[in-house]
């Protein structure tokens, strides 16, 4: 990594910007490629904002995120109107908040989604602390928001396949002439 990308990752990582009289703090809500994102502003408005090159494989952003944009008066597309100064993580967002910059129409997104998550992790703790079956385990486990979950429904039918063979084998064992009952039958030599 050169020097400079090195410092830049350590800027964006652990200094507190503030947003300056020019600058907005914005929230990504969908990332259109090519270093193009939609943010949507506290009024509501939904704008383009464009990601500077020296942010590129080095700092992403994911839906959600919050971010620092400023809208250079010189702008020559109209669809991007804004330039995005400054990716915020979870300590520049506590550090805002604790100066009063935060706007208010966030914090009540933030205060539901985290509401939403002590909730979604108290609900598999009470369930498994009723029974202790593996299904239950399996709610812990990471779940890929990329992949597509599908109901295993032939998870039944495949413990009443191995029963009903745990019982053809059992029963062959004891036709078997090979078997531990079978010594008694045969004739003493």
């Amino acid at each position: 990594m050169s020097h400079s990308r090195k410092h830049l990752t350590r800027d964006a990582l652990n200094s507190f910007p503030v947003p300056a009289e020019t600058e907005t703090i914005a929230k990504v809500v969908e990332l259109r490629g090519s270093n193009i994102c939609c943010v949507l502003y506290p009024d509501g408005e939904r704008v383009l904002a464009q990601i500077p090159n020296r942010f590129s494989k080095l700092i992403w952003i994911k839906r959600g995120s919050y971010v620092i944009v400023k809208q250079p008066p010189n702008i020559t597309n109209y669809k991007v109107r804004a330039l995005v100064e400054h990716i915020l993580f979870a300590d520049q967002i506590k550090h805002i908040k604790s100066l009063n910059l935060w706007p208010a129409e966030f914090t009540d997104d933030d205060e539901s989604r985290s509401e939403a998550k002590k909730e979604a992790h108290a609900a598999p703790a009470s369930a498994s602390d009723d029974s202790g079956s593996d299904s239950d385990e399996d709610a812990d486990l990471f779940v890929n928001p990329n992949r597509v979950t599908v109901a295993d429904s032939s998870s039944d039918d495949e413990d009443d396949d191995k029963d009903e063979n745990d019982y053809d084998q059992d029963s062959r064992s004891d036709l078997h002439p090979g078997g531990s009952d079978s010594d008694d039958d045969r004739p003493a030599s």
